[in-house]
Order: structure tokens, then C-alpha cells, then sequence
């Protein structure tokens, strides 16, 4: 069975041996390359630019604008997002206790996403709120990388995540920590995150789509077996999960406050296979999903010490995201923010805290 393991494939090269010589002509070919993309680059900022400019020009018209933006990223990403309620009734699900933690009680839930797909999450509550009615608010706490909801409970030994799940708990969560097709290499079966992505895109699709479709089945189901409050859903996650909070909170107005840690960047430089679509560049980059999160609150966070992500190419775009909702009037729902730390939720958690206070009510 093809698990899409990562090897490099043996092509055959007719006409004869490789040859290390230096080609004038091929150099040439290279270098007008380069200029074609950096000119079509500069052609996409500025379209993009003025697509912005349009929407902030328009503050009544702002919201249908928003929705409209949301089909077109939508039918971008693909299959299932845009047929977003295919089989979400009568689909397979069982819940069983989860691994055992002093200071939480865990359930992991198993179910289907989509036409027989499964995947599973884990699911915190507050050990005090287990067998209570009251209903608490909800916060997915999307993995990034090769991440587990193992690894982000702090399951796995030492992490990045810095306890992020029982500080989440401690401050009246119901957490939920959804398995997205991203998982580390030591977890068999090993996947390969590009291949199953160009095998969705051939279907009309993209692992993305199917990815948050994951996680939006994972808060559902949470909402709908456990005391949630299905209007005090908020999001947050770190890298991977970074850019899976701002699609979540652009896509779905249920997600009522974002959180987006060391993922915010130049999307040009950081141009990933799965984060790039057909002429994206022309109407997507991150402030532009903050401009779809808006008036909801946001906060983005960057460690200046990131090894993965520049913060030199983070800095304009967390300067822009604070910029739109200063723009429209709300800038007190949006904090952009720079920590003295590596790639890694912010130890003081001050984001959690945002989000906590801005979703209370």
C-alpha cells in the first residue's frame, strides 16, 4: 500500500551522460526567468495592493465584500470547503477516553470527515467542568509541522508548544486539538504532505481544504457532545497551525477570536507548494486574511529570534495587519506583536489572554 513516502525518483536522461560545463545559453534562459517572475511578482503585489485599497475604500459595502472574498478563496482551496456540509450528518464517530493527565480530563474522538476520510482529536476539558452542564468556551489548538495533538498536549516530551494546552485548560477552555495530514516522520505510516496534496489538486481540491475541513469537523463535534458554547469558538495555532488559524478565522465566521503564532511572513519568500494556488498571489496574502478575520479580534506574534521565519519579512506584515484595523476603526481588536523568542508559542501567553477577555461574553 502507497503511504507516499518521500524518494527521490530515477529518470532516464536520453542523448547521453550529464555534462557540468557551464551553458551561456541555459544562463540565459535562468536569468530572463528571474526577471519574468520578479516581474510578474511585482505585478501581482500591486494588484493586490489595489484590491485591498478597494475593499478598506468601501467600509458599508465591506461585509457583503468580505463574503464574497471568502467564495473566491474558498472555491481556491477546493474540495471539501466548497461543499462544506457534504456528509457531515450520519457520519462515523466514536469517543473514548484519551490519554490520562492530572489536570485535565481527555476524551479522543474518532470520526469522518468526508466520503469515508477519518482522522481524530483530542479533547481537554477543565477537570472540575467534566461532569458539569455549564457551557465554556472552545479553543482549537491547531499543530504545526510534523505536529501531533500528542506533541501539543506535551505528550511527547519536550516541545515548542510550552504547555500551551494546560494554560489554555487553566484559563476555562474546552480544547480541542484536531490531526491534520501533517505529521511528524518517526509516526508510521510516514506521509508525504506535497504528495497528497498534488493528489487532491488533481481532484479538485487540496490537502489544505481537506485539513480545515478536520478541524472544522473536530470543533462541531466537540460542540456537539461536550458543554460548549457554539458562540465562543476561538482558534489558535503556531507555524503550520499559524497559517491554519488565519484560513479557519478568514473562512469561518464561527472561529469569534484568532490567534496566529511564528507563521505571519513575506508570502513570496516563504512560497510553500502547499501554500500556493493557481494566481494566489494576485488575491491572497496574510493581511488579506486578516482583512477577512476582521472586525473579529486578532493577534499575531512573531519571535525575533525565529529560526525558520525571518522576522526581518514578518515585520511589514505584522506593521500591515495592525494598519487595516486601525484603518477601520477597531484597532483595538488587533495586537501584531514581536517577542524576544524562536520558533515557539510566547511563553507569557499573553495572546491566550486576548483572546480569553475578548471572547468572555
Amino acid at each position: 500500500m502507497n503511504h507516499y513516502p518521500e524518494a527521490a525518483m530515477a529518470t532516464a536522461r536520453p542523448g547521453g551522460p550529464d555534462s557540468s560545463a557551464d551553458s551561456p545559453r541555459h544562463e540565459t534562459i535562468v536569468h530572463s526567468l528571474e526577471t519574468l517572475l520578479c516581474r510578474r511578482r511585482q505585478a501581482a503585489k500591486h494588484h493586490l495592493a489595489r484590491h485591498k485599497a478597494a475593499l478598506l475604500a468601501e467600509p458599508a459595502a465591506l461585509s457583503d465584500n468580505q463574503q464574497q472574498e471568502r467564495h473566491r478563496l474558498a472555491a481556491l482551496l477546493g474540495w471539501p470547503l466548497i461543499d462544506i456540509r457534504e456528509h457531515a450528518e450520519g457520519a462515523a464517530l466514536s469517543i473514548r477516553p484519551g490519554p490520562g493527565v492530572a489536570w485535565a480530563h481527555v476524551s479522543q474522538i474518532d470520526f469522518e470527515v468526508a466520503d469515508g476520510f477519518h482522522s481524530y482529536a483530542l479533547v481537554f476539558l477543565p477537570q472540575e467542568e467534566a461532569g458539569s452542564a455549564e457551557l465554556k468556551p472552545l479553543l482549537v489548538v491547531q499543530h504545526g509541522g510534523w505536529g501531533t495533538p500528542e506533541v501539543v498536549a506535551g505528550l511527547s516530551g519536550p516541545d515548542n508548544y510550552n504547555g500551551v494546552v494546560r494554560q489554555a485548560v487553566d484559563r476555562g477552555w474546552i480544547v480541542v486539538l484536531p490531526q491534520l495530514l501533517t505529521w511528524q516522520e518517526k509516526v508510521r505510516p510516514v506521509i508525504s504532505q506535497s504528495r497528497i496534496d498534488l493528489d487532491l489538486k488533481q481532484l479538485g481540491g487540496s490537502r489544505v481544504a481537506l485539513d480545515l475541513r478536520i478541524l472544522q469537523r473536530a470543533a462541531e463535534i466537540a460542540t456537539d457532545h461536550f458543554p460548549v458554547d457554539p458562540d465562543r469558538w476561538s482558534i489558535a495555532g503556531l507555524s503550520y497551525g499559524g497559517f491554519y488559524a488565519l484560513l479557519a478565522g478568514a473562512l469561518d465566521l464561527r472561529f469569534r477570536a484568532v490567534l496566529s503564532s511564528c507563521y505571519v511572513n513575506d508570502r513570496f519568500r516563504y512560497n510553500w507548494t502547499d501554500w500556493v494556488w493557481s494566481d494566489s498571489a494576485r488575491w491572497i496574502d496574510d493581511a488579506m486574511l486578516a482583512l477577512l478575520i476582521h472586525p473579529r479580534p486578532l493577534w499575531v506574534e512573531a519571535g525575533t529570534k525565529d529560526e525558520i521565519f525571518d522576522i526581518k519579512t514578518a515585520r511589514p506584515v505584522l506593521g500591515e495587519i495592525a494598519a487595516l484595523y486601525e484603518t477601520l476603526g477597531c484597532g483595538s481588536r488587533a495586537v501584531a506583536r514581536e517577542f524576544p523568542g524562536t520558533h515557539e508559542f510566547c511563553p507569557d501567553f499573553a495572546g491566550l489572554d486576548f483572546l480569553r477577555c475578548k471572547t468572555s461574553v
